[in-house]
């Protein structure tokens, strides 16, 4: 096995970091990454151990020692990442796979224990989680996202110094018309000012995203043209949320971004807008006693109270977005169906764009293009949303950076 072999090469005490890693192999293979992050402060260690049972600790030391073993060895290229204080960015450490390790490793053992993104291009889970595929359709959607990924396959990606596998994976529940929406990687979860450490093809990038679109869907749903610069979550709350620190508008559209989540996601959006709250207050409380002030104070419902005012809260997002009434409250809520809708649109984004080759990088709803490619990745974000929705009158684009 590759254990027994790294064992045999490396020595007996690295056995568990020679697990570690090849856990880490499966599961970058898992996200189409050519590797992964990994902590070089012993206080991650430290921490971890602390909250493991019934296996051995995690060394800081001998981790780092193996990785440094496996770089001399060019089994791995490693990055040590950056923390810049004073502008609070930072990128984590990074181990890159070289083709020498992964020459070394046996695919069909690997499919054993992870599955290998590039041959499940498409996806749809019953309430279960069980894969399902004899559906119609099924075949020609993953034919297309299959044609999309190798498009973008021509194309080359970078996470900063870091060259990124992008495989995209449209994910459906239940049927394929049904969510849908597209995922790769660490786009998904990476925080918002970190994507642009993306280059395309080595250049930088841009991303354009679409202004409220769930809402922006409704109101073309039932007819309704939006007012210029409309925003559903821009509503009078003042004497609503009382503020420790005083009133602060940003935290106060943080929570009716969510209360408007919750109208048409709920079929009780009040209760469930007072479950998000009591939540976020045990988040915060957590954070507390674990003495990280800094998360804690993160929290938009940090230092905010009026938990008692759900109901009125709701009421006047009700009133302020009255076009969209027929969709709030539905029993399971609307998720599944804007998501297929979202999708769609991107989706058409993506075949569109793949016919003009201009690569991208998408996310939910916003798109991360070539700087020079704005222009284009802007019209063509006004076509998919009128050949999805039939026409673009609630459409609105906006840039992120």
């Amino acid at each position: 096995t590759l254990i027994g072999r790294l064992v045999a090469e490396f020595g007996n005490k690295y056995q568990l970091e020679i697990s570690n890693v090849i856990a880490c192999y499966v599961s970058s293979l898992k996200k189409g990454d050519t590797g992964f992050t990994y902590s070089r402060d012993k206080n991650t260690y430290t921490n971890f151990n602390k909250t493991i049972v019934n296996r051995k600790p995690s060394s800081y030391k001998r981790t780092l020692e193996f990785l440094q073993l496996l770089e001399d060895k060019e089994y791995v290229k490693l990055y040590k990442g950056f923390k810049d204080v004073t502008n609070n960015v930072s990128i984590g450490a990074c181990c890159l796979f070289t083709d020498k390790f992964i020459q070394c490793v046996d695919q069909n053992k690997v499919d054993r224990f992870g599955k290998v993104l590039n041959e499940v291009s498409v996806e749809v889970r019953d309430s279960d989680g069980n894969l399902i595929y004899d559906l119609e359709g099924f075949d020609y959607m993953q034919k297309k996202v299959e044609s999309i990924n190798k498009w973008l396959d021509t194309h080359d990606f970078y996470f900063g110094a870091f060259p990124k596998k992008v495989y995209l994976q449209r994910v459906y529940n239940e049927d394929l018309y049904t969510c849908g929406r597209f995922y790769f990687g660490e786009l998904q979860t990476i925080r918002s000012f970190k994507r642009k450490s993306y280059l395309i093809d080595k250049e930088a990038v841009c991303e354009l995203d679409y202004a409220s679109q769930h809402y922006a869907i409704l109101a073309t749903l039932a007819g309704y043209r939006l007012p210029e610069n409309f925003k559903p979550y821009e509503i009078k709350v003042d004497d609503l949320l009382k503020m420790k620190a005083g009133y602060c508008e940003k935290k106060a559209r943080q929570i009716l971004k969510l209360a408007c989540l919750m109208m048409i996601n709920s079929g009780n959006p009040t209760t469930s807008l007072k479950n998000v709250w009591e939540n976020n207050i045990q988040s915060i409380t957590k954070a507390l006693d674990n003495k990280d002030f800094k998360k804690a104070e993160a929290n938009p419902f940090y230092g905010v109270s009026g938990k008692s005012n759900c109901s009125e809260i709701i009421k006047r997002l009700k009133s302020h977005n009255h076009y969209a009434k027929e969709f709030f409250k539905r029993k399971g809520g609307m998720y599944g169906e804007l998501q297929f809708l979202d999708s769609e649109i991107l989706f058409n984004i993506l075949l569109i764009l793949k016919k003009k080759d201009v690569p991208c990088l998408p996310y939910h709803d916003s798109c991360l293009v070539r700087c020079r490619d704005e222009d284009t990745l802007r019209a063509v974000m006004r076509e998919a949303w009128k050949k999805v929705l039939g026409d673009d009158i609630n459409c609105r684009v906006d840039k992120k950076f």
